[in-house]
């Protein structure tokens, strides 16, 4: 997110004219001029006119775009132009008695556009209420006309509109019964310029009863034990009554669970876990810790929450890094080194260490060690490798341990370090400014995090971070920062605090707390206050949920196991204790098996359809039968009162409220809705049809004294339980329900006792069965078409069928909405760790070109690809070829290794690929090149389908000569082969060979456009075989892109139509070349679109508005 503030008059232009002309008109003429100015509003010049150093008058005329003023002035002072309403750069010319000047100065939008949502979490069906405000740098309220665009969790723009801003603005958005789940997006453009952006989740969920919070430290020493503080409360404040367990593990190769302790809680209680001793840790991986698991059991019920906190186990307690100018070295050159010391909690810190410096190479070993003081927590060093050196290591102590380890090779460095710190920044609204050191050339992504929550995640390509402070981030908030170093990741965070920068908003209630359908009175020392009034369990749930959880669930599936073992008190820090430590979860595939915790379960009944002695006394009549939940209460914009009728929830209501009146002030509150005597239906989001589950209702009893209680369920009308029960506190129902229809079920449930009465209504959402089954149709649509679509699909499973309609303006939609089941962790053999990591080469390298970089994916394509070129490198011949199984096979391949040399040679965009692997590779297939031009077929290919259709000398030729002009290499002799037999090759062999000649500019797309087989819009390549006739037309489509012909379209249209659901196509090879035909094509066919589409189904009607 990238902000401008502007600050008038602290960058100026000086223009000065000396006339040395002695008459009264004036000699000397000053102005001062902004670089830049506020666009649509008055902007101050200042000025100084003399004559002999005397104050002099002149005539004054300005001219800035179409704007004209003219004026008399004198001395000195300044005056006040209106700039032009639209951003640009404009030359303002002052013309004054003899003297002319202009100057080049920048029009911007002084407004400062903050979003907020009611929620940071969704359920599928929801509705999204968003809040744009806009402030000037004085935050006050000013008029704006911005985009707005809402991208779904797979990047794709499912929402955009032009809003106009006036002051503030909302807007709703509903999300599908069915969308993608996981993080979404809110952007705010202006001209096409990210201005601010948020992030909100989309989960199925149930909301938490209560709320577990752990305080501790963040860090120990192995020696130390921790001890610290468990808090839980209900939503509705009251603490809660029960048991609590903390279990802690420690990484020895396995998370193994060291200590276990328990006890009774009632709200707050102190625990202490006995010393970690020891964990396994990696200097290069960085893995280790301690991980605390807290659960809190409710008395008297099965209900139970668990929250999770890393700690970290240092060696020191001064935190070391070790950050290198480069993620490689070249023997001769000097090259500096970064060193950055902290304390654990993340102040820079004065130290002296020692730094033992190894240089190694094959029979060669040499150290020295280096004594350095640290100023401000940072001192660069300056290492001059011998030429002879390959590899060099830096290791740091302190009072003689080792607390920090890095690497360098004269390729690719096996790890590295990240440190951030902030450069500038103070108050909501200033663009804060942030430095990263870290190697050249790697990219850094990042998230700003606020109260355990993700406000939004980004990454930039170079070392310094700007956004702007918007009110979420105060008083204090986290970055962290991390990036990738071959198959690990390494991270940092920085804590930093957000000054309010407005005034209180007032918020005033007139009850604090009330009961279900009571009235409410909300009252603001504003006119025009927006306000949102939220279940305070939505922000419970959404604490400590990550945008990179999937990242990180990869990481810890490949690289979890240990590499040698550090014993105390040894330890570095990881990764994923650096993102634990900033407040965020724990994520690992390692199974984290929990003790057997046994309690009695007082009050907890069995029940069935069965009917109880029912006692003489008089029961309370139920007055209100609750059925209004929802999560959020109140979104939109109130007067100075705000008059409302409470939900039916049982819970605390956060509010928040926002105002212009008076600049940019903001204010909370909160008000509860209790009752003595009330019933929490403990139901899952969803069950499966056929299913019998076991579902819950639990009856609070805070009246003070016990209480006899008639409990009855009735499912949609009929009774099912009855039953008395003792309630003295809490006591949970349990009852069978077999889910047998598709739908939603209504369960009524009622406890009444002499003294109290409650009822409440919930509901239940049946699904289907089964395995998702899918069938998929495309099409492309120009201005005028008309297009009647089949919607009869055969299922084996009745009422699970539906429908969805996805229209876009881009030609590789669908293929990025299937973004995660085509890129995926590469693996095996050396032909199928290349058939995983080109497809997603080539969807980063599209998000790259057409600049939809969602950091959640980015990352995951740029993991993904490190961890593919690693695993390559290792079936890497001591000849530059590459095979299935490198020196255990008798020679390399050709194919492959053409196919290493094409993926490598894309993949520099988006990681580290070493040339020097390209050039030996090149090399390899250059010594099998025939002397009339044609490359031989080298070597065996156990996955035969990654070949596509690629057989005989021909088609190798027309594959390789294409990979290596990618590469940017001459093939001259090559090109010469392939037009000799174009003539007499086949269809697949034509198709492809017209690709290479094109690339170096030679036209045979017409023999192409002969042999083609047209449909209406679509044209494809026929070979006799579908794999190949995706294959071929890929290749097709990419020489006509390359050439600039328009009959690209009708390629890409019958491409297009033969995706799969997760747009990917049959075999290996066909969809690594259809997706990239379909990313080139995409990418240089870029258009605006701007289409109205109607649509017909089942007697209604919609209107589908497309740009992009």
């Amino acid at each position: 997110m990238r902000r401008l503030i502007v600050v008038a008059l602290i960058l100026a232009v000086t223009i000065i004219v000396v006339n040395l002309r002695t008459h009264e008109v004036a000699d000397t003429y000053l102005f001062t001029v902004p670089k830049v100015l506020k666009a649509g509003e008055y902007n101050y010049i200042g000025y100084t006119i003399l004559n002999r150093s005397n104050p002099a008058s002149s005539k004054v005329r300005i001219e800035i775009g179409d704007l004209k003023d003219e004026f008399t002035i004198y001395g000195s002072g300044r005056f006040k132009i209106l700039a032009p309403k639209e951003e640009g750069t404009y030359k303002l010319k002052i013309t004054a008695g003899n003297f002319r000047g202009e100057a080049e100065v920048r029009v911007v939008k002084d407004s400062l556009i903050f979003i907020e949502t009611d929620k940071p979490i969704y359920k599928p069906g929801q509705t999204v209420h968003i809040r744009v405000i806009a402030v000037n740098s004085m935050l006050e309220g000013t008029e704006d006309d911005v985009t707005l665009e809402i991208l779904d969790s797979k990047g794709i723009k499912v929402f955009k509109k032009v809003i106009h801003v006036d002051g503030m603005s909302g807007i709703d958005f509903p999300i599908s019964d069915d969308p993608n789940l996981g993080v979404w997006k809110v952007k705010v453009l202006r001209n096409g310029r990210i201005i601010n952006q948020l992030d909100f989740r989309v989960e199925r969920y149930v909301l938490p009863k209560f709320e577990v919070k752990i305080s501790s430290r963040d860090w120990i020493l192995p020696n130390e034990s921790l001890k610290g503080y468990i808090e839980a409360r209900y939503v509705f404040g009251k603490p809660v009554r029960g048991r609590y367990l903390v279990e802690a593990f420690r990484y020895v190769g396995i998370w193994e669970k060291f200590a276990e302790v328990k006890g009774e809680i009632y709200g707050k209680v102190e625990f202490e876990v006995p010393p970690v001793e020891y964990v396994v840790s990696s200097p290069h991986q960085q893995a280790g810790g301690l991980i605390l698991n807290v659960t809190v059991f409710e008395e008297n019920t099965s209900y139970s929450q668990t929250v999770s906190k890393m700690i970290r186990v240092v060696p020191s307690d001064v935190d070391v890094k070790i950050i290198p100018e480069g993620s490689s070295f070249k023997p001769g050159i000097p090259f500096k080194v970064l060193i950055v010391t902290r304390t654990q909690d993340g102040e820079l810190i004065d130290r002296e260490i020692k730094l033992l410096i190894g240089k190694y190479s094959t029979g060669n070993v040499k150290t020295e060690e280096i004594k350095v003081e640290t100023r401000g927590g940072k001192k660069v060093v300056e290492l001059k490798p011998e030429d002879w050196v390959e590899t060099i290591s830096i290791q740091a102590q302190i009072d003689g341990k080792v607390v920090s380890f890095v690497t360098l090779g004269k390729a690719i460095s096996k790890s590295f370090y990240i440190h951030v710190e902030k450069v500038k920044g103070e108050r909501v609204g200033d663009e804060y400014e942030f430095r990263v050191y870290h190697p050249r050339g790697k990219v850094v992504y990042y998230e700003v995090v606020s109260r355990g929550i993700v406000l939004f995640t980004d990454f930039v390509e170079g070392d310094v971070i700007r956004f702007v402070a918007t009110p979420e981030m105060s008083p204090e908030s986290k970055i962290v920062v991390y990036s990738f170093s071959g198959s690990e990741v390494v991270a940092d965070y920085l804590n930093f605090e957000v000054e309010p920068n407005f005034q209180k908003l007032d918020v005033h209630v007139d009850k604090c707390e009330v009961r279900p359908r009571d009235d409410v009175t909300i009252r603001f020392d504003a006119e025009r206050v927006g306000v949102s009034i939220v279940d305070k369990s939505v922000f419970v749930l959404a604490e400590n949920r990550l945008n990179l959880e999937e990242v990180f669930e990869k990481l810890e599936e490949i690289y979890g196991k240990p590499r040698i073992e550090v014993h105390m008190p040894v330890k570095t820090l990881g990764s994923r204790d650096v993102f634990e430590s900033a407040g965020l979860v724990v994520l690992t595939n390692m199974e984290m098996t929990r003790g057997e915790v046994s309690q009695p379960m007082f009050g907890v009944l069995e029940m069935g359809v069965k009917k109880a002695p029912v006692p003489t006394a008089t029961l309370a009549e139920v007055k209100l039968v609750r059925q209004f939940f929802p999560e959020t209460w109140f979104f939109g914009f109130s007067g100075k009162e705000l008059k409302l009728k409470a939900p039916d929830t049982i819970t605390t209501w956060v509010i928040h409220a926002v105002t212009l009146d008076g600049g940019l002030r903001m204010g909370s509150n909160e008000v509860r809705v209790f009752q003595p005597f009330f019933i929490k239906a403990d139901f899952p989001y969803s069950v499966v049809r056929g299913e019998e589950v076991e579902l819950k209702a639990v009856i609070y009893n805070y009246a003070g004294r016990e209480q006899r209680v008639l409990v009855t369920v009735e499912e949609d009308g009929r009774e099912i339980v009855e039953e008395w029960i003792n309630l003295s506190y809490i006591s949970e129902v349990k009852f069978k329900f077999k889910a047998d229809n598709v739908g939603v079920k209504r369960f009524k449930i009622i406890a009444r006792s002499e003294d109290f009465a409650d009822a409440m209504v919930k509901e239940l959402r049946v699904v289907p069965e089964g395995v998702t089954r899918e069938e998929v149709e495309n099409f492309v649509v120009k201005d005028g078409d008309v297009l009647q679509l089949k919607t009869e699909v055969n299922l084996s499973v009745p009422d699970s069928e539906r429908y969805y309609l996805a229209v876009s303006g881009s030609y590789m939609a669908q293929t990025i909405s299937g973004l995660e089941g085509l890129i995926r962790m590469p693996f095996g053999c050396g032909e199928q760790n290349m058939i995983i990591m080109a497809p997603g080469v080539y969807v980063a390298r599209y998000l790259i070109a057409t600049n939809q970089m969602k950091p959640e994916i980015m990352s995951k394509a740029e993991l993904m690809a490190t961890v593919g070129y690693q695993r390559e490198l290792t079936f890497m011949r001591d000849d530059g070829s590459f095979s299935a199984f490198g020196e255990m096979d008798k020679e390399g391949s050709t194919f492959l290794t053409a196919f290493v040399v094409r993926t490598f040679s894309e993949a520099k965009d988006i990681i580290y690929i070493d040339d020097n692997v390209i050039e030996r590779a090149k090399d390899w297939l250059m010594r099998h090149k025939r002397d009339d031009g044609s490359f031989e077929t080298v070597g065996f290919v156990h996955h035969r389908d990654m070949m596509g259709g690629i057989s005989g000398d021909y088609a190798m030729t027309a594959y390789v000569t294409s990979s290596l002009l990618e590469a940017g290499y001459d093939v001259k002799d090559s090109i010469e082969y392939l037009e000799r037999g174009f003539q007499n090759a086949n269809n697949y062999s034509k198709a492809i060979a017209c690709y290479a000649l094109a690339l170096v500019g030679k036209d045979y797309t017409d023999e192409i456009l002969n042999i083609a087989i047209r449909d209406g819009e679509s044209m494809h390549i026929p070979t006799g075989n579908k794999v190949t006739d995706v294959e071929a037309t890929a290749y097709a489509l990419l020489a006509l892109t390359k050439l600039g012909k328009p009959e690209a379209k009708f390629f890409a249209s019958w491409l297009m139509e033969h995706r799969n659901s997760n747009g990917g196509f049959y075999s290996t090879q066909d969809t690594v070349m259809a997706i990239k035909a379909l990313t080139e094509f995409s990418v240089s066919a870029s258009t605006n679109v701007d289409l109205t589409i109607k649509i017909k189904f089942d007697g209604k009607r919609e209107i589908v508005k497309v740009n992009s």
